[in-house]
């Protein structure tokens, strides 16, 4: 009995060290359902289909499922009795899932999203205009008290169920509150950004895990805790990321956000910078 146990934990042990190294999506019954499966530090992230046939972010931590098998329940990965999460933080708005198109990261799709779309719902729009989505943020000019309008914007993706709204000019959604924007740079040509220019760089996949918003140059990121350790990253405007320091090795300019770095970038980044107007 003792060799028996001791050949089931082995196994077991291996299946754990299979599940944090794996990269390619295992089988399962959500296939049948699920598109753009990839799996990242552990975890298996998809687009699944719920009961309305609207397309969600899910994902699900793979070492809690064992040997059960992998399925769809209404849009979230499941295992037995163990429910995995929602990735997307409203279910079927513009600019949800893994980015445009969904093409899907690590997947052969356009893992570096265009930052552009089209603007959300909202009981805004009755008094705001020139909406739009860049960078995961919502831009739009307002009516303010004096029904003069004012230029704000919004990290949507913290609204979550809540409605987006227009408070005396300033966009807002339950206790999130926006933040105005000057305007400069307004109508420039790129669906709206005002100039602004950042870049908010996670060493996780799907923005979680540490974080740090860069709003110029890093030419060495070995003097910051990110050095290779960057998977995942929100921009406003267009950012330059090179493999190493002082803007060297391979470099690619990045816009709007990126849910998963692939292409060899992933973990591998060691400088970046903004580029306006086609300069840095």
């Amino acid at each position: 009995m003792s060799i028996l146990l001791g050949a089931a934990l082995a196994a077991a042990m291996a299946s754990g060290q299979d599940y944090a190294q794996q990269r390619v999506a295992p089988r399962g019954g959500y296939t049948q359902s699920c598109s753009e499966a990839y799996v990242n530090r552990g975890r298996l992230y998809a687009d699944c289909r719920d009961t309305r046939g609207r397309m969600r972010g899910t994902s699900i931590e793979l070492n809690r499922c064992g040997g059960e098998e992998i399925n769809n329940d209404n849009g979230l990965l499941v295992c037995g009795r163990f429910r995995g999460d929602y990735e997307d933080s409203q279910p079927g708005r513009p600019g949800g899932g893994w980015g445009p198109g969904n093409g899907g990261p690590g997947n052969g799709g356009p893992d570096w999203g265009a930052g552009a779309g089209r603007a959300p719902q909202g009981s805004y729009r009755q008094s705001c205009t020139d909406a739009s989505v860049r960078g995961g943020r919502l831009f739009a000019r307002c009516e303010g008290g004096g029904r003069d309008r004012r230029a704000s914007s919004l990290d949507y993706s913290r609204c979550g169920r809540f409605d987006i709204a227009n408070e005396n000019g300033l966009l807002v959604c339950g206790p999130v509150r926006g933040q105005w924007e000057g305007e400069g740079g307004w109508g420039g040509g790129n669906g709206g950004g005002w100039g602004r220019s950042s870049i908010t760089v996670y060493d996780d996949a799907n923005f979680r895990g540490a974080s740090r918003e860069f709003t110029s140059e890093d030419r060495n990121l070995g003097r910051t805790p990110f050095n290779d350790r960057i998977s995942s990253m929100r921009v406003e405007g267009r950012w330059e990321v090179c493999t190493d320091a002082e803007f060297r090795g391979r470099c690619r300019i990045v816009e709007g956000d990126v849910r998963f770095l692939n292409g060899g970038f992933n973990d591998n980044i060691s400088s970046l910078r903004p580029v306006r107007g086609g300069r840095y």
